[in-house]
């Protein structure tokens, strides 16, 4: 910015010159209006022997009768022999660089005997140098005027090539700060997707966690369960074998048992469920490896908490499937009630039965044994008494 500044300074500086250079111009106008003569006078002694005017004073004479002739000229006046020298006696201005030293000095001679024509030369030989150098800082102005055009002009030009250069580099740094926007879009998109990526391995790696976790309680749990379950069977078969050896002695006793001996498992179990349960929540404890493995990934507490809750899940359903053990024990308790039950029945059936058959065989019996009427008072026809010896009675009397 302050080179262009300084480009218009310059600018406004050639155009004020200009405007001050016809000054340089008029300097030679009353020596040109008129007629030509003293500016073709003054350019061709310029142009031959412009820089040996202020030592060599036969080009100030040459220059004053030459500038005597041009008012001569004009004026119409009469000229002396001596100077009248020319192509058909017409005196030439311009041809006095050609005449030799004798001839200029006749004319100033003749011009000396004329006090009017003497002042004349005299006056145009004083003046002479100095229009000599009004023509050279008139050629110099103009030399001036045209290099200042031409800066002028060049600095146009290079104001032209500067504003197009600001504006191509305007459009490249919009070219640029697009590209970078875009650059940067992509990069910010780059970046979420290398997140979701992060996020997704993450996920994935606390999804694998969360399945080794649930394939650990799981197994933990299958475990457990295996073995209670085991030992439930095996109480459970003990107490059915204790219930199958003792029915018949005392059922209702070996029930009674078979109950507290389930009753007790199911204590134990509970006590081994609590036992294990303890140990789940010790492995998912604060300090527990499982919580040092989640530590590492950021996410012990939620892991802890599915653990925990998938723990009380499968304790819940352990639970219900103890309910349910317990139920089918009722159901086949029951059963066993009901199969006693329905023995005693067909015990009372047969008792029954075999009382029929007593009486009915009671004839025979006292008439095949004749001793045996003194005793039929003793004799225990209802079957109240132990059949055992009934039997034995039978067996003897066959």
């Amino acid at each position: 910015m302050p080179f262009t500044l300084q480009l218009l300074g310059w600018t406004s500086t050639i155009n004020s010159m200009k405007n001050f250079l016809p000054s340089g111009a008029e300097a030679l106008a009353p020596h040109t209006r008129g007629s030509a003569c003293y500016k073709d006078v003054v350019q061709t002694f310029y142009d031959v022997e412009a820089h040996q005017f202020s030592t060599d004073d036969s080009i100030r004479k040459r220059g004053a009768i030459a500038l005597f002739l041009c008012d001569a000229e004009a004026d119409s006046i009469a000229v002396p022999r001596e100077c009248n020298i020319g192509a058909q006696g017409q005196p030439s201005a311009v041809g006095v660089l050609d005449w030799d030293d004798y001839e200029m000095q006749a004319c100033i001679h003749a011009l000396h005997r004329t006090p009017q024509l003497w002042a004349s030369f005299d006056n145009h030989r004083k003046v002479f140098p100095l229009l000599l150098v009004i023509q050279r800082q008139r050629n110099g102005v103009d030399e001036a005027r045209e290099i200042y055009s031409e800066i002028a002009q060049q600095q146009q030009r290079f104001l032209s090539y500067a504003s197009s250069t600001a504006r191509k580099h305007a459009q490249e740094t919009e070219e640029l700060l697009a590209q970078s926007a875009g650059a940067i879009r992509q990069l910010h998109q780059t970046l979420i997707a290398t997140l979701a990526h992060g996020s997704g391995i993450l996920r994935g790696l606390s999804e694998e966690i969360t399945a080794n976790m649930s394939i650990l309680h799981a197994e933990l749990v299958n475990v457990t369960s295996v073995r209670i379950f085991s030992s439930i069977d095996d109480k459970m078969n003990s107490a059915l074998k204790e219930l199958r050896k003792n029915h018949e002695s005392s059922t209702e006793t070996a029930l009674l048992r078979a109950i507290d001996a389930i009753r007790v498992a199911l204590i134990r179990a509970n006590s081994e469920i609590a036992n294990d349960r303890a140990s789940v929540q010790k492995l998912v404890a604060h300090d527990g490896p499982v919580a040092t493995l989640l530590d590492n990934f950021g996410q012990q507490q939620t892991l802890a908490f599915a653990a925990s809750r998938a723990h009380q899940i499968e304790l819940e359903s352990q639970n219900g499937q103890l309910h349910q053990a317990i139920s089918n024990l009722r159901g086949v308790i029951q059963e066993v009630y009901r199969f006693d039950a329905r023995r005693r029945e067909l015990l009372e059936e047969e008792i029954v039965s075999k009382r029929r058959s007593v009486k009915k065989a009671r004839p025979l019996l006292l008439s095949l044994i004749p001793d045996i009427a003194s005793e039929r008072d003793d004799i225990d026809w209802t079957g109240e008494r132990s059949f055992s010896s009934l039997t034995l009675l039978v067996r003897n009397a066959r």
